[in-house]
């Protein structure tokens, strides 16, 4: 009987299978940080640990039956079993006597720590002026101990410090960082590796440009910063004279305007010229309050397709107990741009649901610029976009 581990994944497919070669068997099995620990009985009971692709690293015997449970602690791994009173007071066991028959047993071992051989992802570069998080990934990720402490080891031209994780420069140039571990090596003896960090000078904003000079209640605001490489980029929106309209800006959406007209909205970058000097930039953009009802292809009784169109649309409505008594174009700003003639019915009316299944109405815009319509069929308004 050969002691057998084996190692499956989540979709339980065999990753690899190991057995001991001599008269053996395993009850129990814990993992530790660089791979595990099996135990049950082997001409005594046996602890063994192996690596996370199933090579064994070492294994222990002692006298006794076997090992029933193992179970890693902080500082190592228990196991427990029983042993026979042959067992006691001599070998593995002098100087503790048996208490008669069987007797249960826990033993305690110690794992070796493991020691850090490298760490990773520490940031290289930092912006004069502007706090950086220092962070790093330590290697191999079960080492023992992994907590870094950060420290200055030349400050060359830039002026830095390090409070906690968070590094400071005054000034553009190179400095020498050094990330310590304490026992990271072993016992008494820590790990300590330098980083060179490259801090840029600061570059202010100079300009915001691609925002829209108009738009609906409910779209959203965008733009672009430059130069390109600022080092402040995120825009804070405001309202700074919302006119007649009643418009109010929720993230970088406008809402809720009420009418018609022009807005007065303030970008801001905190910190965008200097830190502690924040860049501000004032635009004028018009409010369109048409309401959107943005149907998508299907929304209720109503079907416009196809849309985005180059210039004809053609409209559905599914409830054979409706009439279409009016179609209408509306721009962005809720002006009425065109009002489509509708074609006579069999019956010379207005085409009806009853007279569906023979027909449908289409619409030409194709004499309307690219942009962003709004149709409405009786009351219901579809977004369309011309292209």
């Amino acid at each position: 009987m050969n002691a057998i581990v084996v190692k499956y994944n989540n979709n339980g497919n065999v990753i690899w299978k190991k057995n001991l070669t001599t008269e053996s068997w395993f009850n129990s099995v814990t993992t530790v940080a660089d791979g595990f620990i099996a135990a049950g009985g082997k001409s005594g009971v046996i602890v063994q640990k192996y690596n996370n692709s199933g090579d064994a690293v070492w294994d222990k015997t002692i006298c006794g039956n076997e090992f029933k449970s193992v179970t890693a602690s902080s500082d190592g791994i228990v196991a427990v079993g029983y042993a026979g009173n042959g067992c006691f007071n001599n070998g593995d066991w002098a100087g503790i006597q048996g208490k008669g028959g069987h007797d249960a047993i826990m033993v305690k071992y110690a794992i070796a720590k493991i020691p850090v051989t490298n760490i990773s992802n520490v940031p290289t570069t930092a912006t004069e002026g502007i706090p950086l998080l220092l962070t790093g990934k330590v290697e191999p990720s079960y080492a023992t101990n992994q907590t870094i402490v950060w420290s200055i080891t030349d400050t060359g031209t830039t002026a830095s410090s390090i409070t906690g994780n968070i590094f400071n420069a005054a000034g553009a140039g190179a400095a020498v960082i050094t990330a310590t571990i304490t026992d990271g090596i072993g016992t008494g003896e820590d790990y300590t590796q330098d980083f060179t960090i490259t801090v840029l000078n600061f570059v202010p904003v100079s300009n915001i440009t691609g925002v829209p000079t108009s738009l609906v209640s409910g779209s959203a605001l965008t733009a672009t910063v430059e130069p390109s490489d600022a080092s402040r980029k995120s825009i804070v929106w405001s309202i700074k004279d919302a006119g007649t309209t009643g418009a109010s800006i929720t993230a970088n959406v406008i809402l809720n305007a009420v009418s018609g007209g022009d807005v007065v909205v303030t970008a801001t970058i905190a910190n965008g010229l200097a830190i502690g000097t924040h860049y501000t930039q004032d635009f004028t953009i018009t409010v369109g309050t048409t309401r959107i009802d943005e149907l998508g292809i299907m929304n209720y009784e109503l079907r416009v397709y196809p849309n985005p169109t180059s210039g004809e649309l053609r409209i559905e409505i599914s409830d054979m107990r409706h009439e279409i008594s009016d179609i209408s174009i509306f721009d962005v700003y809720g002006r009425k741009l065109y009002t489509s003639p509708l074609p006579p019915s069999k019956r010379g009316g207005v085409p009806s649901l009853k007279e569906r299944a023979e027909g449908e109405v289409i619409i030409d815009i194709s004499h309307l610029p690219n942009g962003i319509y709004f149709l409405r069929v009786d009351g219901r308004t579809v977004k369309v976009i011309k292209n």
